[in-house]
């Protein structure tokens, strides 16, 4: 404990055994050069490197763990090196199991040449954390740094909408919070994917132009001033009543700032249209098609006011910054 090696912690090819407790314990150790856990490294037992200072890199390339050991573990947590060597690891029965990573705290600067980036990888390596009681931050927003500071910025992303994505499942969120973390997460991506609400609102727009076009064509929306409308559709009047155009009429109901003189000159009218029951001898709602166009009317608003405000909230940063 709290010992310091003047030069290079070399355990290449090693076999390290305690089938009860830990193989290798080295809590504090300071570090001049590398720690080298590579080269066919076995361990029987837990490796315990908490608040290890390694000046150079860890290497735990090819490194082995006894799978039928119940204290395989590896302890990194407030550890920190410059450099993290790991190359990817095919046999998942050489790595811990889940809950017996840790790595809260650990801190690097930089990955090998031949560590994987990919982000898929490595969010199966951070996943190997759960299980330890409590969902930790700081190991998925390192390793984003690292990651987008050697120009990996697309997997950085992933890795940060991964960070939220795991404080759903095992973050212990509140059930407000928890249904706040999948909204963002199904929409904007947690603020990283911004454009994934304008492309939903573009395809509600798209929906309803259809459906306000069916409605005006078969008499379920009219004028909401019948009195102008009648009037300025008298033969010898020089008034005249917005047309309806079923595409801006989509547009002014989904948007809730713009106004292009539609949605307040036209809107569906409950008591028109046949019963949507009329098929159910059963079954008499009075319910008509008029009521159901009207009903998404409302809905469109209400998706037009949350998919604008995610939209921006994304494309500012905000979600970003209050997560």
């Amino acid at each position: 404990m709290g010992a310091s090696v003047g030069s290079n912690l070399d355990c290449h090819q090693g076999r390290f055994e305690n089938a009860n407790g830990y193989a290798l314990f080295a809590d504090s150790v300071a570090v001049k050069g590398a720690v080298f856990l590579s080269k066919d490294f076995y361990a029987k037992g837990g490796i315990f490197l908490q608040d290890a200072q390694i000046e150079d890199g860890l290497y735990l390339d090819s490194a082995m763990l006894a799978p039928d050991s119940p204290t395989n573990e590896v302890d990194l947590r407030f550890a920190r090196a410059l450099t993290l060597a790991d190359s990817e690891i095919t046999d998942r029965s050489n790595w811990p199991q889940p809950g017996k990573l840790r790595l809260d705290g650990f801190t690097y600067e930089k990955l090998s040449p031949n560590s994987p980036t990919d982000s898929e990888y490595r969010l199966r390596w951070l996943q190997t954390q759960r299980g330890n009681g409590r969902f930790s931050p700081q190991p998925y927003a390192q390793l984003a740094r690292v990651l987008k500071s050697s120009g990996y910025e697309q997997e950085a992303t992933e890795i940060l909408i991964g960070k939220q994505e795991a404080a759903r499942h095992y973050g212990n969120l509140s059930r407000f919070k928890w249904l706040w973390n999948w909204v963002l997460g199904k929409t904007i991506a947690h603020g990283y994917k911004p454009t994934r609400a304008l492309f939903m609102s573009l395809a509600v727009i798209v929906f309803g132009t259809g459906l306000f076009h069916i409605g005006y064509r078969d008499g379920w929306i009219e004028a909401s001033d019948l009195e102008a409308y009648t009037i300025a559709t008298a033969e010898d009047s020089s008034l005249t009543y917005p047309e309806f155009f079923p595409l801006t009429y989509s547009f002014d109901v989904f948007l809730p700032v713009i106004d292009f003189h539609q949605a307040s000159y036209w809107i569906p009218e409950a008591s028109l249209g046949e019963p949507v029951d009329q098929n159910i001898d059963s079954l008499s709602t009075g319910i008509r098609d008029g009521g159901v166009l009207l009903a998404y009317f409302w809905l469109q608003i209400i998706l037009g006011w949350v998919l604008t405000s995610l939209w921006v909230a994304g494309f500012t940063g905000l979600v970003r910054r209050i997560e």
